[in-house]
């Protein structure tokens, strides 16, 4: 069988033996397995089939041979003849006082061997054909025309590869066939027999033999894809293939109902599905879902066939919804006025894009084609931005322009597959202006014509009004607001508003809106502030304002999340940011002094987990124990929560002990 796990869990794989071994005892035989790294020791159990188990080891240290580990086993002299299965069992202490929760068994029985317990009355044991004649497990051995099996094929009664059953009985060994006809109950010619009696067969057995290869758990597969459902198989002339949902329903509301409705012949080992959300149990389903494959094997194409052998992916697999990929412009979106000559960010989201590259057309206004088919090059359409200096050439015009951002067959994809998203509204592109000299006087209120942002000026400063209702509050009349150009409004630098609460030292900044914590009076007095400029408020004045937790420097398209502890962390990629909630809109735009003044977050995990990395160079790194991240002269406070977007977005690292 296949056996899939979770990388980061304790694992144990079973080499041998796994099932259909033939040992006897008083020999060594070597067990074998493989074990994850955290396996520190393993104890070793033989588990008699009906129940029973004896311990063999226990402490055995797991030396790490990447070939795998293994233990000889001398098989003592009183273990009775009959069907096994080994047990390991992964152990932190040497003495086995310490279970880890990881352990494996024989994939199937072997069996053991013992001619002083298998001579006793009514002892049944299975013979196996071969064309060397093979050898009789459970008997004392036998040499040249009388060894059993040897005899046997002699005789035309077992061919290589094919099992029988010996029933001894008071009246000797009896047997069922002769040659390959039923000859009812007969003692073999011979007489020199097992333990002192004749040999003969009760019956023979063609064991039918069926194993799920594929699904087999831990897969995940979409509708409408076809995948591969495949197994391994001997004796039986048919398959039918069932799906199983979490309750153990099958497809379908009656047993004729398969994925493939008939029988499949022993000469296919595989059946390609196309996966048909019609064909899975249940109704009004939602996705993703976990399933099951069941294999039974028939020796009929009639339903209601007997079933003479069944097996089932060992762990549940994954079935999703094909997913719609899609793009979303964010800026510019429409209304925007963007002045010739100056760089811009143009940015847009990405859902199911990965591994897709896009471009960034420009389009006028009732004209196609567009007037440039790729303002930026090709980039990934994860990247959710480019970057582009609006030409000097481009004709000024207002709500004249929009952008496209397009996966299509000349970004990498698949001729005839596209997707593209466009600007909600059209944008203006008008030449730089002069802006006018000197600075309007305070309180006066301005705007740019396209844009319903509305600022007041303090100080040769501006401050954007942000509500309706802080307009009226402030006692501003609408017919005192004037419109001005783009480039007089720049011309003036954003009003600086420092807070504090009266019973608090921290002092905030106010940007679009938001409080910015200024973290230490080095950073205060290094972005020039005097503690004249701050005012104190109530704290629930204070309280009023959202703290700034998303920002970004204007000439870089780099976001960045910054922790309650006062840290800042980059944000990888426009899929961690949404996988937050987060929006676009939320970002706050700050200086790179601002940015400066925030040391790196560097310590993370993962939500509800207690293993912490470290961030070198772009990689996450597990501190594997307390001592190592004490010894790195960390601090245990500056650790951030992460959801496993995020987490898994870090390609991983070397684990640090």
């Amino acid at each position: 069988m296949i056996r899939i796990q979770p990388a980061s869990a304790s694992s144990i794989w079973i080499i041998s033996p796994n099932g259909g071994e033939y040992l006897s005892v008083s020999s060594t035989y070597q067990i074998k397995w493989i074990s994850s790294s955290d396996v520190a020791y393993t104890g070793i159990f033989l588990m008699k089939e009906g129940g029973g188990s004896i311990q063999i080891a226990t402490g055995v240290y797991n030396y790490g041979i990447s070939g795998g580990e293994v233990y000889d086993w001398y098989i003592p002299s009183n273990i009775a003849s009959g069907r096994y299965k080994i047990n390991i069992t992964g152990e932190i202490a040497s003495d086995g006082s310490q279970i880890v929760s990881a352990f494996d068994e024989s994939d199937n029985f072997f069996t053991i061997s013992n001619p002083t317990t298998a001579c006793g009355p009514y002892s049944d044991l299975v013979v196996t054909g071969s064309t060397s004649g093979g050898s009789i497990w459970g008997s004392n051995p036998y040499t040249d025309d009388s060894d059993f099996n040897k005899a046997a094929l002699h005789a035309g009664l077992i061919s290589a590869g094919q099992t029988a059953t010996i029933r001894k009985t008071n009246a000797g060994y009896l047997y069922n066939f002769t040659g390959s006809t039923f000859n009812g109950v007969t003692t073999l010619p011979w007489t020199t027999g097992w333990c002192g009696v004749n040999i003969s067969f009760v019956s023979f057995v063609a064991t039918p033999y069926l194993t799920l290869n594929s699904p087999n758990g831990g897969e995940n597969w979409t509708i409408g894809e076809t995948k591969r459902v495949s197994w391994g198989i001997a004796n039986i002339n048919y398959v039918r293939i069932y799906i199983e949902d979490a309750s153990g329903a099958i497809t379908g509301s009656g047993s004729v109902n398969y994925i493939y409705d008939g029988a499949i012949p022993i000469s296919t080992s595989y059946f390609d599905w196309t996966i048909q959300k019609s064909q899975l149990p249940g109704s009004n389903l939602t996705f993703p879902r976990n399933y099951k494959i069941r294999i039974d094997g028939v020796n009929s194409t009639e339903t209601g066939a007997q079933v003479v052998a069944t097996d089932r992916s060992d762990n549940s697999f994954t079935i999703r919804e094909a997913v719609t990929p899609s793009l979303s412009v964010a800026y510019p979106n429409g209304g925007e006025t963007l002045i010739k000559g100056q760089t811009y960010t143009f940015r847009w989201t990405s859902q199911n894009m990965s591994g897709k590259n896009v471009r960034v057309a420009l389009y006028q206004k009732d004209l196609t084609p567009p007037l440039f088919e790729n303002i930026a090059g090709i980039t990934s359409a994860d990247s959710g931005w480019v970057s582009w200096a609006i030409p000097s050439s481009i004709v000024s015009k207002s709500n004249y322009y929009k952008i496209a951002v397009i996966y299509d067959s000349s970004t990498g994809g698949v001729a005839g597959e596209s997707v593209a998203d466009y600007s909600d509204n059209f944008f203006s592109i008008l030449d730089t202006e002069t802006p006018v000299a000197g600075c309007l006087p305070d309180g006066s209120l301005v705007k740019l014509p396209e844009d319903p942002k509305v600022y007041i000026i303090i100080n040769c400063q501006k401050k954007w009004i942000q509500t309706t209702q802080e307009f009226n509050q402030g006692g501003y009349s609408w017919s005192s607001v004037q419109e001005t150009i783009p480039s007089a409004l720049q011309s003036y630098t954003d009003y600086v508003q420092l807070l504090k609460a009266t019973s608090d030292e921290k002092v905030y900044k106010i940007i679009g809106g938001k409080k910015l914590w200024i973290p230490t009076s080095e950073s205060f007095a290094n972005q020039g502030f005097n503690w004249s400029q701050v005012q104190e408020a109530t704290k629930a004045n204070i309280d009023k304002y959202a703290r700034a937790k998303l920002v970004r420097v204007a000439s870089s398209p780099n976001v960045y999340y910054l922790t309650e502890a006062g840290r800042k962390r980059h944000i990888l990629n426009s899929e961690v940011f949404l996988s937050y909630g987060n929006k676009w809109e939320d970002v706050v735009e700050i200086t790179a002094a601002d940015l400066e003044m925030y040391p790196d977050s560097v310590l993370i995990r993962a939500e509800g987990d207690k293993k912490v990395f470290v961030l070198i160079e772009g990689k996450k790194q597990w501190i594997k124990t307390a001592e190592a991240f004490n010894q790195l002269a960390l601090d245990w406070n500056n650790i951030a929560p992460v959801n496993t977007t995020e987490l898994n977005a870090y390609p991983e690292g070397a684990a640090i002990e």
